[in-house]
């Protein structure tokens, strides 16, 4: 695995190193730290400190300062070939340029991207939400990846938000529709049984409203420390494929996984 690990002069990205460090040692990966940095002292602080920080050899650690707009070099590098960018909350103003400009460069990194939020090393606990079609599989295989270096519970959920379906759902309990042939729940179901195949725990959930409020407070009622969501795109796998997907991404008050297609910047899904 090629991990790319966004550094700046605050401090909001050294839980994101710990975590991309467990990520290298346990896959035997390769990590490079990025920098944005366009002040030389101030580039040599940040590499020094990731460096220290990683605690990687130098045959799975690189160290690479190109200054300029983060929103610009970060997609720029990552796109050179890397599996996953994780990066954190830029520059300490997390109410303007979470929702702006961490956007920006998730909608231009053809990479899965790793959106590292609070203190710990890692994550207990892993949401992900589906929208009911096959790209549903791919989510939860790249969540079974980081479960199983993490050691994580993976429950998996679908918010039902078409009104055709909202009274059928109203009229029997969660467990009853979870049990339905309806599609969305045929997927759950053989997503969870992806996750219990794999030797961990994990749920099927169903929520029913607006699809950000509905999986914001799932993260919340379950005291959640991962989302992840997906962002296939049909026609570019440079962009997001839904408004939905980056609004989670903004609103999410937990770290973030986004899963791209399994394919190489610049080809067609």
């Amino acid at each position: 695995m090629r991990l790319l690990l966004h550094a700046d002069s605050s401090r909001n990205w050294e839980s994101a190193a710990t975590v991309a460090a467990r990520l290298a040692r346990a896959t035997g990966g390769h990590a490079t730290v990025l920098t944005a940095e366009r002040i030389k002292r101030r580039q040599q602080d940040v590499l020094r400190r990731a460096e220290n920080i990683l605690g990687l050899d130098k045959e799975h650690l690189a160290l690479r300062a190109q200054p300029g707009l983060v929103e610009q070099v970060v997609p720029e590098v990552a796109n050179e070939g890397f599996d996953l960018l994780v990066l954190a909350p830029l520059g300490g103003r997390d109410w303007l340029v979470h929702g702006h400009i961490v956007s920006r460069i998730v909608s231009r990194t053809a990479c899965s991207v790793l959106m590292a939020r609070g203190k710990g090393p890692g994550f207990e606990k892993a949401l992900v939400a589906t929208e009911g079609g096959p790209q549903g599989v791919q989510d939860v295989d790249a969540t079974l990846r980081l479960a199983r270096v993490f050691d994580m519970q993976v429950n998996v959920l679908h918010v039902v938000s078409q009104i055709a379906l909202y009274d059928y759902i109203k009229e029997q309990a969660e467990t009853e529709f979870l049990g339905s042939d309806e599609p969305a729940a045929l997927h759950l179901r053989e997503l969870r049984q992806r996750v219990l195949q794999a030797g961990l725990k994990g749920e099927a959930r169903v929520r029913v409203g607006p699809v950000v409020e509905e999986v914001v407070a799932e993260l919340k009622e379950g005291s959640y420390d991962l989302l992840v969501i997906g962002a296939h795109a049909e026609d570019a796998p440079s962009l997001l494929t839904r408004d939905i997907s980056a609004g989670l991404l903004r609103h999410c008050p937990v770290s973030t996984l986004v899963v791209r297609d399994s394919l190489r910047p610049g080809r067609r899904p």
